[in-house]
């Protein structure tokens, strides 16, 4: 598969990510909307950048095309994360990103009924895994990398919204949240991520 993996720190505080982020020691990371709100947390995004690390800023990026050019380029500027995520006004987001940052369009969220976006201009789409199925067998898409949230462990059944690891090839980026930080070891749980995904 070959694949990397994204550790999605969805949780409610600077404190609580940046412990999870000592213990795992991850590569890459995602700060998602609900961390991103928190006190310190796009000081703390920064931070992991500061260490080091990659981040996906799940931003969620949503307004006039202005305001989506200008917010993206702040966060490029202060924080330079590897990937954006912006919902809307795409092309946008592209003229204020730097050469760093990817923007990744989210279209639809995988836990709506989600429709196919062959068009959009961003390098990178945010998908469940069965679009990202459909945009490399149906459609031939090669030149976007997608990413698939919403993953767990084979036999691990207590999301119905999860798919497993394993059924997620045509990912390029597996972004795994609850089955890594709510592990009894969490760092033990990122490396049979890391396993399933090399």
């Amino acid at each position: 598969m070959s694949q990397q993996v994204i550790v999605a720190l969805d949780v409610p505080s600077v404190r609580e990510a940046a412990g999870l982020a000592g213990v795992i020691r991850a590569s890459w990371y995602k700060v998602g909307l609900e961390l991103i709100y928190s006190k310190d947390g796009l000081r703390f995004a920064r931070q992991l950048k500061m260490a080091g690390v990659k981040l996906f800023l799940d931003a969620k990026l949503s307004d006039v095309p202005t305001t989506v050019e200008r917010a993206t380029a702040a966060i490029c500027r202060e924080i330079e994360p590897e990937f954006l995520s912006v919902r809307n006004n795409v092309e946008a987001a592209l003229k204020g990103a730097s050469g760093i940052t990817r923007i990744a369009h989210v279209p639809y969220l995988t836990s709506d009924r989600e429709q196919y976006c062959i068009a959009t201009p961003a390098p990178a789409l945010v998908c469940s895994a069965h679009l990202a199925r459909n945009y490399r067998h149906d459609f031939g898409i090669l030149d976007k990398t997608l990413i698939v949230p919403g993953i767990r462990l084979p036999g691990n059944i207590s999301d119905d919204h999860a798919v497993p690891a394993a059924s997620c090839e045509e990912a390029d980026f597996l972004v795994i949240g609850r089955p890594i930080t709510r592990a009894d070891d969490p760092y033990a749980a990122y490396k049979k991520f890391l396993e399933i995904a090399a």
